[in-house]
């Protein structure tokens, strides 16, 4: 089965959706209350769910857009945020 890039939040206790093996990455500050504050970019193989991401590129924007304000990057920022999402698609073989 096909692994799939998806957004998801933690559950109302605090915990990784099941439905997520590989989660945790990129973190992003949404409005919700605590636990779930946070959107993070995770794997699945659950078929019924649609991808968040097709391709690398489309994740590679999608960090951009708000890891290079959040964080605190010491050179070249879009060089460093694409060698950041290079190493994890290329770690979990996503072309």
């Amino acid at each position: 089965m096909t692994q799939k890039i998806v957004l998801y939040t933690l559950t109302q206790s605090g915990e990784v959706p099941n439905f997520i093996f590989d989660g945790g990455h990129f973190p992003k500050k949404n409005n919700l209350d605590s636990p779930q504050d946070y959107d993070f970019i995770g794997l699945t193989d659950d078929h019924s769910l649609e991808s968040n991401f097709e391709t690398k590129a489309e994740l590679l924007d999608y960090v951009t857009s708000f890891m290079s304000d959040t964080y605190d990057f010491t050179t070249n920022k879009v060089y460093e945020i694409e060698t950041l999402v290079n190493d994890w698609c290329n770690e979990r073989s996503i072309a």
